[in-house]
């Protein structure tokens, strides 16, 4: 009796995490689309479209980061083609003056990734070099 408690405790564990992943996706889906609505000027068509290309996209990308069984180096390499797919899907439904704002944006946040990247590699190398000097 009490393996089958644990087992349903443990269902509803899992089921309550399930749930609570979708809904920060399509909280992510909805903050993300609501960005670029206001910075494109989508019309409804677009958005309907655009949201389903970001839900698709994040779902994908939480499913690669969850896989244990690829490297970290493949993980980013999958999330970038998702990325790079999914971003051409978006190309397709804007128009010629939004496409120039969408990439725009796009090259924007490249740089400010990368920035933070590099700055993350620095620290842990200052970090690395500490933990060396003290042994």
């Amino acid at each position: 009796m009490k393996k089958f408690v644990a087992l349903g405790i443990t269902l509803l564990w899992m089921v309550g995490i399930s749930v609570a992943q979708e809904e920060s996706i399509e909280k992510r889906v909805q903050e993300k689309t609501q960005k670029l609505t206001e910075q494109l000027s989508l019309d409804e068509s677009q958005q309907g479209t655009i949201s389903a290309v970001l839900h698709e996209m994040f779902t994908s990308k939480k499913e690669i980061e969850d896989n244990a069984e690829l490297s970290p180096e493949d993980k980013e390499r999958m999330k970038k083609e998702i990325k790079t797919q999914s971003h051409a899907k978006i190309l397709e439904e804007l128009n010629d003056d939004q496409k120039i704002l969408f990439r725009e944006m796009s090259e924007q946040k490249d740089r400010v990734d990368k920035r933070d990247h590099e700055e993350d590699n620095f620290q842990q190398q200052q970090e690395q070099q500490q933990q060396e000097e003290e042994i």
